[in-house]
């Protein structure tokens, strides 16, 4: 799944806020938490993150529908 970074206080150096990364759900994961995913940063290595930091294509799509009044 692919996901946008939209705020970043923690990482600054590995995740570029507005750029697309490629992400997997924690589900998949043995430290699973709901709210977290994994996302492969700018390093290329994989971090734990705060769902809350990212978007989908899907979760911008309703975000600007919403602002747009639809």
């Amino acid at each position: 799944m692919k996901v946008i970074c939209v705020s970043n206080p923690i990482r600054k150096q590995t995740f570029t806020v507005g750029k697309w990364y490629d992400s997997k759900d924690s589900l998949y994961h043995h430290r699973a938490t709901p709210g977290y995913i994994f996302v492969k940063g700018n390093n290329g290595l994989w971090a734990y993150m705060n769902r809350k930091y990212f978007r989908t294509v899907e979760e911008l799509r309703e975000e600007k529908l919403k602002e747009l009044g639809i």
